[in-house]
């Protein structure tokens, strides 16, 4: 039996109140990934690049058409695709539309959508913040783009199935932290480039934050303190936008919780009015040879819909395959692995300059940890300003939280920490706009 066939008979089993003990391979965690998407940006040259991750939200047992990212995943790019089965040498993704998003970032939100529902990924039920305590066990899902590199294909990017998904563990540091004037969850579970826009899950596979920044150092390395945004801000926004999903109750009752965004961007969360994924267990009375009678009669219409249902899909594989490899709109390219990046300073005191970007140059006035450095007295410039990092395929450019800032050429000023691609043509300037790089082959 396949393992959307497993989760969506313990969907059956769990709202039902019967007790399912999941195999270690199948635990809800490990079948979050079937939910879990890699996000293709496209530049205004065709060049493509590994922006960040997605999740898809919707009704079990339907096709997917609607998936949840960060807006700065998608923000610096001319089209955007889901990866539809991998990308390496080949693959195939699917063109997305911007649903809704907020030109201020605030909240990072993007909710997208694909033109022909497909039914490659199972949509993942969330589960209100208010509901999270210190101390829970957390998961991040998600493709980070140092995963990609360790790979043998680290000039490309390697398969993005939901068996390659990366799951890291941590635990909830803080339930409530503001960032972006948005509120956020606190955690240790690594997160790297790559993961943001990804699902940040519960034990029980319920969906209660958007993985979106992380706290690095000038060289990479990370701190154990990352945020993921309330996902009752994408609640919020499916209401408004119509778009049913799942949401899932609570473990118990007595962690029940109001909530209200600080974020005057989204001016209430709304209860979901879409179907519900109880996983409450069943505590009707009565004799048990009746509940034993009842239970044996769920089982077996269980069997019988889950025996019709595998009749439908080897009826379809043996017509020629599964329906999202007919009725999709697709796109299929090969990633292109242009020629290395260097930075030119266009002008400021390092004017004419020229430099490689072997693996990652960091820019600031401190000799110790810059290899681009300004003189000492330079206005606008921090000790450790900002780094351009070689990931997989593409580059990043990441503000190390600068006093000043890192802008792009349009005057948009990077989020602190966050990264951002960079491609051949860009310019970015540091504090002041005399202090202008750009990126060229």
């Amino acid at each position: 039996m396949g393992k959307r066939m497993v989760a969506f008979c313990m969907g059956i089993f769990l709202s039902l109140g019967i007790p399912v003990e999941v195999m270690a391979e199948d635990t809800p965690v490990t079948l979050a990934r079937e939910g879990v998407v890699r996000i293709i940006g496209e530049d205004t040259q065709g060049k493509l690049y590994h922006s960040g991750s997605g999740f898809a939200v919707g009704i079990p047992g339907e096709k997917v058409d609607t998936f949840v990212t960060n807006n700065h995943v998608i923000a610096p790019f001319e089209k955007v695709y889901v990866v539809l089965d991998y990308v390496g040498e080949g693959g195939t993704w699917i063109e997305a539309s911007v649903l809704k998003t907020w030109d201020s970032q605030s909240p990072d939100l993007a909710i997208l959508s694909i033109q022909t529902p497909v039914d490659a990924w199972t949509p993942l039920p969330l589960m209100s913040a208010a509901n999270v305590e210190a101390t829970q066990e957390v998961y991040a899902l998600g493709f980070p783009g140092v995963a990609d590199i360790i790979s043998d294909n680290a000039q490309q990017l390697v398969p993005s199935t939901s068996q390659d998904v990366t799951i890291t563990k941590g635990i909830v540091s803080k339930t409530q932290i503001t960032y972006k004037n948005t509120d956020a969850i606190q955690t240790d579970a690594e997160i790297n480039g790559g993961n943001s826009g990804g699902p940040l899950i519960t034990g029980d596979g319920y969906v209660v934050g958007i993985n979106t920044v992380g706290v690095q150092n000038q060289t990479g390395a990370t701190f154990g303190v990352n945020g993921s945004l309330y996902i009752d801000y994408a609640m919020a926004a499916l209401d408004e936008l119509g778009i049913a999903y799942t949401t899932a109750s609570p473990p118990t009752a007595s962690s029940q919780q109001s909530f209200q965004p600080s974020s005057e961007a989204v001016s209430s969360v709304l209860s979901s009015q879409s179907e519900e994924a109880s996983v409450s267990e069943s505590n009707s009375a009565g004799p048990r040879f009746i509940a034993f009678l009842a239970v044996g009669g769920v089982l077996i219409l269980v069997v019988l819909v889950a025996a019709a249902l595998l009749v439908v899909i080897f009826s379809r594989r043996n017509r020629g395959g599964s329906s999202s490899s007919k009725d999709t709109r697709r796109v299929s390219k090969t990633i292109a692995v242009g020629p290395a990046l260097r930075l030119k300073a266009v002008s400021g005191n390092l004017a004419g300059g020229i430099f490689p970007i072997d693996e990652v140059v960091v820019i600031g006035r401190d000799p110790a940890r810059c290899n681009v450095l300004f003189p000492d007295e330079t206005a606008g410039v921090s000790a450790v300003h900002c780094e351009i990092r070689q990931e997989g395929s593409g580059y990043l450019l990441t503000d190390l939280g600068s006093t000043y800032g890192t802008f792009f050429s349009n005057g948009s000023r990077l989020s602190p920490h966050v990264p951002y691609p960079i491609k051949q043509g860009d310019q970015f300037y540091l504090g002041d706009s005399q202090n202008r790089f750009e990126a060229m082959v």
